[in-house]
């Protein structure tokens, strides 16, 4: 079982070592199974959340500032458990409770969560992202990254101020509509 706070194991995940990989599957997917049985799940269910999880962590990972604070184990089963807990209610659309396994909480369990909420408010962001046009993608990216306006304009062809900060506008305006829109936007309860 991964016992320590080992940021070996989450950039084992990032590079897809497969010594990690196979020792988090024979350590870790048998509490996952027994978890999502004890909430009415197959195992079937366990092997997607735990796959899922593993993006998480795998995507966690790839974020600067990232580090792990509490045990990897009680930070995967605490994704694997919120995760389940997400998957059921989507099905039954009513509040799920999943047992909780006292083997594996600790401080870092609510900390997990967020992380988790976190993961996924990026990947709605991103998925949304993808789904603007070429133009608006470019035009709000160099305006994220502190280009300043009148290299954007230049770049993006742009002959008038009024013209650029409209453009921006509007395409700020889809991003968040798409973001809106998509089902899982509703799921995370964010505020709009």
């Amino acid at each position: 079982m991964f016992k320590s706070i080992d940021p070996q194991i989450v950039e084992g995940i990032r590079q897809g070592n497969r010594g990690v990989l196979t020792a988090l599957y024979r350590d870790m997917l048998p509490a996952i199974k027994r978890l999502a049985a004890a909430a009415g799940a197959s195992p079937e269910d366990a092997r997607d959340v735990f796959q899922d999880a593993v993006l998480v962590v795998f995507e966690k990972a790839g974020q600067p500032g990232f580090t792990l604070t509490s045990n990897f184990s009680t930070f995967f089963y605490g994704i694997c458990r919120n995760i389940l807990g997400n998957r059921l209610k989507k099905k039954s659309g009513a509040h799920v409770t999943i047992p909780d396994d006292t083997k594996y909480r600790e401080d870092g369990a609510a900390d997990s969560h967020t992380q988790l909420e976190e993961a996924e408010r990026h990947r709605l962001f991103h998925r949304a992202f993808r789904q603007l046009g070429d133009d608006c993608r470019r035009l709000l990216e160099l305006s994220f990254g502190d280009v300043p306006p009148e290299t954007i304009m230049s770049q993006m062809g742009f002959s008038s101020n009024d013209y650029f900060r409209r453009r921006k506008y509007l395409c700020k305006e889809k991003l968040v509509q798409l973001v809106k829109n998509d089902p899982v936007f509703k799921e995370l309860g964010v505020e709009g």
